[in-house]
């Protein structure tokens, strides 16, 4: 339920925002507009405003939203001589208000991201684990225990993931990294990776969820017998990740009191090796080794003034569009699979799941669906509002509108390759379900 929930105010957010820029743009160049709908279906509210008797309507399936304009028939002659008819306004107007439905979607996520800023909100850092051998990273230099830095300041590991994924291709991405507490600049060849569902992955670069330090040592137990101390990190157990991938409690209940290698780093910053055989206290008892562990997680408040946050603001807007531009090219040259694409069932699902992770998460999943929905929607297919711009611009160079029976067919195969494309995404999304 939760899900749905989240879905439908995804959808409703987002749909009503970009009509509500046709509509602004509309009104304030002069067109009727008959109504404005949250929603479509029949209406369940409704209400008449302003000089044209406009009516707001709250319809019954809140699976978006529609404006209606009066005269949007090209070949209708009374439309054409109605100077409030969207068709008899000049082809500068009748551009801007088609442009400001995407428009009002890229400005809906430059606020979202700017109100998570003003607000503040605690995320994981960019602290990176021993990148497998042979990937970039590992290549690169890339150490355990190195924080990616910007400007000085520790970047999340969120924008950090975009900034990579956006320089896919190149062969020169250069990152700053603090390693203990010395900056050092180091250089990415990312130009042998392929952007896709497993690309950052690829690169090597794993982030560290946080730091698992030994709280305390029980007296003559085999961990103090065996050199270990409060305050030690434990940074790998049998050459693995003692967080994600071989968590120490699982790995030491099941050793069967087989030795097991640790590979510590005290508090002054020097490493050893500890190897600990676990014992029982009773033959029923678990095997133990003698510790009490706590996690120092990898996170920053990040939270900026006014002003600061519009530049936040900007350039996780310019991080997102990027990756999304470079993700659209590669598809149609085939460097990337289509498969990639995500339906209403995926945007369904993780619109439930980071609406359960709180107001921050779920904006800023919001501000990056409302990015790709405003891009989706200038691309130059019929039907769509970049279709209806690339009307415009021919009839720019031509001197004349295309004709209605050009139009009509137009908007007959955008139709169809918007469902062909919705059928496509919703079989991915269904692959996805069961794979």
């Amino acid at each position: 339920m939760l899900t749905v929930i989240a879905f439908v105010i995804t959808l409703g957010v987002l749909v009503s925002v970009h009509e509500f820029g046709h509509f602004l743009v509309a009104y304030l160049s002069g067109v009727k507009i008959l109504a404005f709908s949250i929603g479509f279906g029949r209406p369940i509210y409704r209400k008449k405003f302003g000089r044209d008797a406009t009516e707001f309507r709250v319809s019954i399936l809140p699976l978006g939203g529609y404006v209606s304009m009066y005269g949007e028939d090209p070949e209708n002659p009374e439309h054409l001589a109605n100077p409030r008819s969207f068709v008899a306004q000049s082809l500068g107007k009748r551009f801007a208000i088609v442009a400001a439905g995407p428009i009002a979607n890229f400005l809906l996520a430059i606020v979202l991201y700017w109100f998570i800023a003003v607000t503040g909100v605690t995320a994981p850092v960019a602290v990176m684990d021993a990148p497998a051998s042979g990937t970039p990273a590992a290549v690169a230099g890339i150490e355990r225990g190195d924080e990616i830095v910007q400007n000085g300041r520790a970047l999340e590991a969120e924008t950090f993931e975009l900034q990579v994924l956006s320089a896919v291709g190149r062969a020169d991405f250069a990152i700053d990294v603090r390693r203990n507490g010395v900056a050092r600049h180091l250089t990415l060849d990312l130009s042998r990776i392929a952007l896709g569902e497993k690309a950052f992955e690829e690169t090597g670069l794993t982030f560290l969820p946080g730091r698992l330090i030994i709280d305390s040592v029980v007296e003559k137990s085999p961990a103090e017998k065996s050199g270990f101390r409060a305050g030690d990190e434990i940074l790998t157990l049998e050459g693995e990740n003692p967080i994600s991938r071989m968590p120490v409690p699982t790995v030491v209940r099941e050793s069967q009191g087989k030795a097991l290698t640790f590979v510590l780093k005290g508090s002054d910053g020097t490493r050893r090796e500890a190897v600990v055989t676990p014992e029982k206290e009773t033959p029923e008892a678990p095997w133990l080794i003698g510790v009490r562990l706590r996690v120092i997680p990898n996170v920053t408040e990040v939270r900026h003034g006014p002003v600061g946050a519009l530049g936040y603001a900007a350039g996780r807007f310019t991080d997102v569009v990027a990756l999304t531009w470079k993700s659209l090219v590669g598809m149609v040259t085939g460097a990337v699979s289509a498969r990639d694409l995500s339906g209403p069932i995926a945007i369904a699902d993780y619109a439930g799941k980071t609406f359960s992770l709180g107001f921050s998460v779920f904006a800023s999943f919001l501000a990056l669906i409302s990015i790709n929905l405003g891009i989706f929607n200038l691309l130059p297919i019929p039907l769509l509002d970049g279709g209806h711009l690339v009307y415009y611009c021919v009839e720019a160079v031509r001197g004349r509108a295309l004709e209605g029976s050009t139009l009509r067919r137009l908007q007959k195969a955008g139709l169809f390759l918007v469902l062909l494309l919705t059928v496509f995404v919703v079989m991915n999304d269904i692959t996805r379900l069961f794979s």
